[in-house]
């Protein structure tokens, strides 16, 4: 106990040293850094060359990110150079031909939409070399790559022209030869392919004709010109993302998305073609698309999230295709919004949200900001955003929420005293299913307010000792509290703040409105906390009073130690303008995590981006009370 003692001591430390006496609360934030690591997003290609496994990073679409190259002997991926000459790109093909690795077009990342037909090489991932600019095949993305009879092969994709079946070759990466300009398979993208017995395999696909069209098919050829059905439905879900490889004398296939985006985490092989066996109807790995497989000593590895923001590390490793292994690593929760945070056990929480291209169902914690473990990357209440996260009795509770943007909210309360295993405490309470409500503690009862039911605003209150049975404080408090209120306990009382208004009541089912107006004006989604003895009120979004009246995010904070007078500590903190985040606060200062950032060009473009900043502003040491941390 005193040995545990001392290692939460020693990050409550290592946390002040962002701070100084000098600091002002609110006012003053420090971006808390991380170190530099891969994680495994959209844009990446794999491959095995010299002993390693090796990533082309074809780079990040917002916030802009150059492509880079990885390497690793264990899942642990190093950088190997800052910069490489091929431009920022997706859906590109890698290979392994003539000792180098090979990188072949793709589809342009940043400015106006481009499909590459370019190729480059490298002996060593850091100097590369340019083939061709511009290569005889069209431009493309989400093509396949593969090296037969000594040639490296380009098959089918999407560029310009639309969804394509062709087949080029090349003995040196510069000069192509097309073996057919319409294969027997369909025009199409996102197929997988690998070489085996001999010849040459395409599997499943994507394309689209007036409606979607998903692919289970498998065709082989010898030759790249004439073409062999094996099977126009092969047993596992038609699907494109997916990856293959050769391992044991067997082809195999991960992942994938299938028809609507519903993504797989199932792994199949076969011995030829023809005949499939399922290993696993669901791997450990959270479902993905775009991902890599490769073979590396004696391994299966699973390399890459692809292009779902899941949460465990990107790198897997199988014998059997069944029992996957996890590699330990660096990571850093997904960018998000509408997730929950609170303070538990020494440590900051993150739960669930909302991001580019997934609804989270993770959970995360942190000592001090920085270093970040994955508790769970599946818990059990499925994906989850705009729901409420408190500690209560010496557990973590997770109440309401939605799946999905869209959904039907739910009315589920959960609980948890380790963040890894969550119990049910009701699979429907008595308030209505909701989102965007707000929940506190407070009395020694948990707090459900407000929110939204899908078809409107709310403007119940509800309580609860041990969360599966709950009580009506009031069904109309008065005033609706929609989604993106905030609610905090100051005071000896309940506050709710919803658009410029603050009310606040003693038990829940009195309350007073202690101001109409408050300063910030009329917004919503911000963050609200209770530290140093002030309600602390930040960030959000609001219309502007201008047409179009587009939205406005906001960067501003403001405290109040009554609710009626606020102050501003100051009107543009130094982090992004955001909605959608977590604030909490400790006896260390105020934390801001995650949410959603977005601007407006001059033509009215909207630029989004989703956030996993962490930003700390610290109670001054000189008037710090020092006490046993929470």
């Amino acid at each position: 106990m005193l040995r545990a003692k001392r290692v939460a001591l020693l990050g409550v430390l290592s946390v002040l040293a962002y701070g100084s006496a000098s600091a002002e609360l609110g006012r003053d934030w420090v971006n808390l850094p991380r170190p530099e690591f891969w994680s495994g997003g959209y844009g990446n290609c794999s491959v095995v060359f010299g002993g390693k496994m090796w990533i082309m990073d074809g780079g990040n679409w917002w916030p802009q990110r150059p492509p880079r190259v990885w390497c690793s002997t264990d899942g642990r991926w190093t950088r190997t150079a800052q910069a490489v000459p091929w431009s920022a790109r997706a859906g590109h093909g890698v290979v392994l031909y003539s000792g180098k690795m090979w990188v072949l077009g793709g589809e342009a990342l940043f400015g106006s939409t481009e499909y590459y037909d370019d190729v480059w090489y490298s002996p060593d991932g850091v100097a590369w070399t340019r083939a061709t600019a511009h290569a005889q095949w069209p431009g493309r993305e989400g093509h396949t790559t593969v090296v037969h009879n000594n040639q490296i092969w380009v098959l089918g994709g999407y560029g310009d022209d639309g969804w394509k079946n062709d087949v080029w070759c090349s003995a040196n990466g510069g000069a192509w030869t097309q073996a057919t300009a319409h294969a027997p398979w369909s025009e199409r993208s996102g197929h997988a392919s690998v070489v085996f017995g001999g010849k040459m395999w395409v599997f499943g696909g994507y394309s689209w004709s007036g409606a979607e069209r998903v692919y289970n098919d498998v065709w082989c050829s010898p030759n790249g010109t004439s073409w062999t059905l094996v099977t126009a439905q092969a047993p596992w879900a038609p699907r494109s993302g997916h990856a293959a490889a050769v391992y044991n004398g067997r082809i195999w296939i991960t992942g994938g998305r299938g028809p609507g985006s519903t993504p797989y985490n199932d792994v199949w092989y076969s011995s030829d073609g023809m005949n499939w066996t399922q290993a696993t109807a669901r791997a450990p790995w959270s479902p993905r698309v775009g991902h890599g497989l490769l073979v590396y000593n004696s391994r299966l590895w699973l390399i890459g999230r692809g292009n779902y923001k899941s949460s465990d590390y990107p790198c897997w490793y199988s014998t059997n295709g069944a029992a996957w292994t996890e590699v330990p690593g660096p990571r850093a929760w997904s960018a998000r919004e509408f997730h929950s945070s609170v303070i538990y056990d020494g440590k900051i929480w993150v739960i669930g949200g909302d991001g580019q291209s997934f609804e989270g169902a993770d959970v995360w914690c942190s000592p001090a900001g920085t270093s970040w473990t994955l508790v769970t990357a599946w818990a059990p209440w499925g994906w989850r955003l705009c729901h409420t996260s408190v500690v209560h009795n010496g557990k973590m509770w997770l109440m309401g929420g939605s799946p999905s943007r869209g959904s039907p909210p739910k009315n589920d309360v959960w609980y948890s005293v380790d963040g890894t295993i969550w119990t049910t405490a009701t699979a429907h309470a008595a308030w209505s299913p909701r989102y965007g409500h707000t929940s506190v503690v407070y009395n020694r009862k948990m707090w459900v307010l407000g929110g939204n039911d899908g078809t409107r605003d709310l403007r119940d209150v509800w309580y609860s000792t041990d969360g599966a049975n709950w009580t009506t404080a009031t069904a109309n408090l008065g005033t609706a509290l929609g989604a993106g209120h905030a609610s905090v306990v100051h005071n000896g009382k309940i506050w709710a703040i919803y658009r410029s208004a603050v009310w606040s009541s003693p038990n829940g089912a009195a309350w007073t409105r202690v101001t109409a107006a408050a300063p910030w004006g009329d917004r919503g989604e911000i963050g609200a906390a209770v530290c140093d003895g002030r309600i602390w009120v930040m960030g959000g979004v609001s219309l502007s009073p201008f047409p179009p009246y587009w939205p406005v995010l906001w960067n501003d904070v403001w405290y109040s130690t009554e609710g009626a007078t606020w102050r501003r500590a100051t009107s543009g903190a130094p982090w992004l303008p955001r909605r959608g985040f977590s604030l909490v606060a400790d006896r260390r200062g105020l934390w801001i995590l995650g949410g959603l950032n977005y601007y407006y060009d001059g033509a009215w473009n909207q630029y989004t981006t989703y956030l996993n900043d962490v930003w700390y502003s610290p109670i001054p040491a000189s008037v710090r009370t020092w006490q046993s941390y929470p």
